[in-house]
């Protein structure tokens, strides 16, 4: 299967690099995707109800019922993106210096592609893409 024509963005993964190249297929996907969970909802200004920083959850008191429903949150904002059909979310906790710390495993199924997988991290508030690549 070729390759899914949804543009091209700059690589800005968890930042924008000074000599950034382009990115396409599910490398633009996974890092939309990214944003799309570390950025506040309204913060965009064509897109202002799109948005979700789950950066907020990290440093708030949340008992394990709302801890639970992250994944859930996460999920909802991703099948917002109309090249987005499915979505799953999978959150491990770690301590880290300023409380806790999240390793993300996010399962993206795109409308016209086959899955593939989204390995992000925050620790003290500071979001990293490690990987995106095909699921196996």
């Amino acid at each position: 299967m070729s390759e899914a024509d949804w543009g091209s963005d700059l690589d800005w993964g968890s930042d924008l690099e000074p000599n950034a190249l382009l990115v396409t297929g599910i490398k633009l996907l996974g890092q939309a995707c990214f944003h799309a969970i570390f950025t506040p909802r309204g913060s965009c200004f064509d897109s202002p109800d799109r948005g979700i920083d789950i950066r907020e959850f990290l440093h708030k008191g949340m008992s394990a019922a709302e801890r639970a429903e992250v994944p859930g949150l996460i999920r909802q904002e991703l099948l917002e993106d109309e090249r987005v059909s499915g979505v799953e979310v999978e959150i491990t906790e770690t301590p880290s210096v300023d409380g806790l710390a999240w390793d993300l495993r996010i399962l993206i199924t795109p409308n016209t592609e086959g899955p593939f997988e989204l390995v992000c991290s925050i620790a003290d508030a500071v979001p990293k893409i490690l990987s995106i690549r095909p699921a196996a």
